[in-house]
Order: structure tokens, then sequence, then C-alpha cells
């Protein structure tokens, strides 16, 4: 039982209309905006106090954070999909 219920998480979110969805839905309210970009501004920050030069992102699903991080010279962001 416990199983079906994961296997059906896993593809409700594996659908492109959800993922879709997600990210539209994501922007709609203000308190959300400002969570997205108090996460790219850690993210940012993180990077250039650790003088980072390649930086892997490892699950960045439809890539919300990643596409504006633009403070680092060589990346890669990888996902299941």
């Amino acid at each position: 039982m416990i199983s079906n219920n994961k296997k059906n998480v896993e593809e409700y979110y594996m659908s492109k209309e959800e993922a879709d969805k997600y990210v539209s839905n994501r922007f709609k309210f203000p308190i959300y905006i400002i969570e997205h970009e108090n996460q790219v501004k850690f993210v940012k920050k993180a990077i250039t106090e650790t003088n980072s030069k390649l930086v892997l992102e490892i699950a960045c699903s439809p890539g919300r954070v990643t596409k504006d991080i633009d403070n680092v010279s060589n990346g890669l962001a990888i996902d299941s999909e």
C-alpha cells in the first residue's frame, strides 16, 4: 500500500503538465516571489563566498533557481528527465 502511494506521488510530479503548473503558480503570490528571490540570493552568495568556478546542481527539476544563477562560469544541472 505504501509503495503504491509513493508511486502515485512520483508519477504525479513527473508529469510535464504538473511541472508547468508548478512554475506558473510559483510566481502568482508575492510570498513565493520573495522566497524565490531569497533562494537565488543565497545560492549566488554561496558561490561568490566560496569562489566556486564549477557548480553542480542535482535534481534541479524545472530549473526555477538555476536559471537565475548568473555568477558562475561553468555549471551543470542534472535531473532524472
